[in-house]
């Protein structure tokens, strides 16, 4: 069996992850053409995954169902970090906003030491613990 190339698979997830919210919105694939000015049948093949379309096609169907640019950006990572797995076989360890902020609460000798194996005080163990719990959680989701 061979792999799917990447761009297929994206184009598909993206179809399919559009698709879903179409109908969470409860609008019609022909409404959604209308409102981007092309035929009916263009984006529901695209949407089903019987053609492959780009990321400015499917940023067109997010104008059209009024998403935001936020959950806009969203949908994309999401497609991106799938895209990358599918790709290279395995996860991007990419940190979020609030990750970030509670690791930069870790101060970098602390984090060497850790990494070391020195010993740390009870404050900078926790500090630590509470981030591997939090990541610990967050990869449950």
């Amino acid at each position: 069996m061979t792999q799917v190339d990447s761009e297929i698979f994206r184009s598909n997830l993206m179809g399919k992850t559009f698709k879903q919210i179409i109908k969470s919105k409860w609008l019609t694939m022909v409404a959604v053409a209308e409102k981007m000015w092309v035929s009916h049948p263009s984006v529901i093949n695209v949407l089903n995954g019987k053609k492959q379309a780009s990321d400015t096609f499917f940023t067109r169907v997010a104008n059209a169902i009024e998403l935001s640019v936020e959950e806009r950006k969203d949908i994309f990572k999401q497609i991106d970090r799938k895209e990358y797995e599918h790709r290279y076989g395995e996860k991007i360890n990419e940190y979020s906003d609030s990750e970030i902020a509670m690791l930069n609460t870790i101060p970098e000798e602390v984090k060497i030491a850790f990494m070391n194996g020195d010993k740390l005080d009870s404050h900078d163990i926790s500090l630590i613990v509470d981030f591997i719990q939090y990541r610990k959680k967050k990869d449950k989701e």
